[in-house]
């Protein structure tokens, strides 16, 4: 369990580190061969498709909580039947997606009138039906996700995530250079996902021996996955808003230009989640047995602590990494004119990184069911970015928008949700904050400050080979000082791991 737990998150990285290096190539290349109308075609398509995906009701969660309960418990018996209900819900869910995206099918007519050609809505309905039918199967997929999850099979989930990754974009490459189009992209899409459901299928099958089988009704289980579901619900639209929400408020309050270039410091910012939030993913189901086994706060403490800060180091590297080489970057890689998204990107990282940290306290929450509270102080703080970012903007312009945002993070997360945290499950946020963030954002400092003055100085020139020599060994400095100053034993223990520098004792893991 242990070693899935490091694989898993190995494993993680670099498919995050792959999906993104595709995305990059890969975008220029669709539209070389799509054109821009068809492509925005696809974009537009895809994305209005993609909001199907708020009725999951975070059925991959509850089935990877549920799971992990019935291990540690050693019921069987629970596990199957709680499987057969989770089987029931996803069929129910699989339906209601194809029903809702058959009623949106049937106003895309009026939704695109004024702004696509009779071919392009042609193509556009076609490459509707099959991304919805992709999401519908993807729900399915989600629901094997936390069985093996749950089993805390995690280098086997990311090892089949990056197959699909790479299968699809070896199998789009082909089929555009035998000049297929948009259709081909989704219909390639669809062919990966039923081949990733038939792969987890049988792994569950013959590998875990999964069974799903009806002994009883558990109503108190019923219930519990219900509010669980509702607020995961609630989450998922706070997260749409969040996302869209500076450029929509951008959009009216100012011009297209404006949004162009805030929507580098958006996409950078999802990166930079997505790098920081994948350690917290692993631990649900050793917070569900922590509950089991009636862990003290003391326990769930050091559990938030130990990933915390490896999470808040990773952060710490993204944030002085781009307020040292953010300006160059934005220059080399997209021109002059989008270098004003340096500030605003500085700004949500900054509080990114605290929020990030603190993914495990999510899990133990899952673990509780005790998401509902957390939905509502997030829609909360939802409303209160509409409100600062509004302000902002007119007094400052679009770097308000990243301030408007960053205030909510700071007053939700740092302030509001770590007393629910220490209400609801008694953690010790007063030691959880020395340890993560005091010491680390110290060194951090001084190491950013030090080689901004040398980069901006000394080191600094134009392209891409200078650029990318110089993070690079601002990485491994940052690296190799973090060992030094900021690692405990047990994190130098898992650095020396993931290089294969030495064999770990047991048990010395992130536990």
């Amino acid at each position: 369990m242990k070693d899935q737990k490091k694989s898993g998150v190995f494993i993680s990285y670099i498919t995050i580190i792959i999906n993104n290096i595709v995305s990059i190539f890969l975008t220029p290349f669709l539209i070389s061969c799509l054109g821009i109308s068809e492509y925005g075609v696809y974009q537009i398509v895809c994305s209005i498709a993609a909001y199907l995906m708020i009725v999951n009701f975070g059925m991959g969660t509850i089935i990877t909580r549920n799971i992990s309960k019935y291990l540690a418990e050693k019921d069987k018996k629970g596990e199957e039947n709680f499987l057969y209900m989770a089987a029931w819900i996803t069929g129910i869910l699989f339906v209601m997606v194809l029903l809702v995206s058959g009623i949106i099918y049937l106003f895309l007519d009026k939704i695109f009138s004024n702004s696509l050609t009779v071919n392009e809505l042609y193509i556009a309905k076609k490459i509707y039906l099959i991304s919805c039918t992709n999401i519908a199967i993807t729900l399915i997929i989600n629901s094997f996700t936390g069985i093996l999850n749950g089993y805390e099979k995690f280098a086997v989930n990311n090892l089949f995530n990056m197959a699909k990754i790479l299968l699809r974009v070896f199998l789009i490459f082909v089929l555009l250079k035998l000049g297929f189009k948009a259709i081909g992209i989704v219909l390639v899409d669809l062919f990966v996902s039923i081949l990733m459901l038939l792969l987890q299928y049988l792994y569950s099958k013959l590998k875990l021996n999964i069974k799903a089988k009806f002994y009883y009704f558990d109503k108190k289980l019923f219930h519990e996955s219900l509010i669980f579901s509702i607020a995961i619900f609630l989450q998922t639209i706070v997260s749409q808003i969040n996302t869209n929400l500076d450029r929509v408020i951008l959009g009216v309050m100012t011009t297209a230009d404006v949004v162009a270039v805030y929507s580098q410091a958006l996409m950078l910012y999802a990166l930079f989640s997505t790098f920081t939030g994948t350690i917290s993913s692993v631990f649900l189901p050793q917070a569900t047995r922590m509950l089991v086994q009636d862990s003290s706060p003391q326990q769930m403490t050091d559990m938030v602590i130990k990933p915390g800060r490896i999470q808040y180091m990773i952060a710490s590297l993204f944030t002085t990494g781009f307020i040292i080489f953010g300006k160059q970057f934005l220059y080399t890689w997209l021109g002059q004119e989008f270098v004003g998204a340096y500030i605003p990107t500085i700004i949500l990282f900054i509080p990114l990184g605290i929020v990030m940290s603190q993914g495990t306290v999510d899990s133990i929450l899952d673990a509780m069911m005790k998401r509902f509270v957390r939905s509502i102080i997030l829609i909360a703080m939802a409303v209160l970015n509409i409100i600062l970012s509004i302000i902002f903007i007119r007094k400052i312009g679009y770097v308000g928008a990243a301030i408007g945002t960053t205030a909510s993070l700071f007053i939700g997360h740092l302030f509001i949700m770590n007393l629910y945290y220490y209400k609801v499950i008694g953690l010790d946020i007063i030691r959880m904050i020395k340890e993560v963030y005091l010491k680390t954002a110290f060194s951090s400092a001084i190491i950013c400050f030090t080689a901004y003055f040398i980069y901006h100085n000394l080191l600094i020139r134009d392209g891409w080979f200078n650029l990318l020599l110089n993070i690079g060994i601002y990485t491994v400095i940052f690296a190799v000082s973090a060992y030094v100053f900021m690692m405990k034993q047990y994190e130098r223990e898992l650095f020396k791991s993931f290089f294969n520098l030495r064999k770990k004792k047991e048990g010395e893991v992130l536990r």
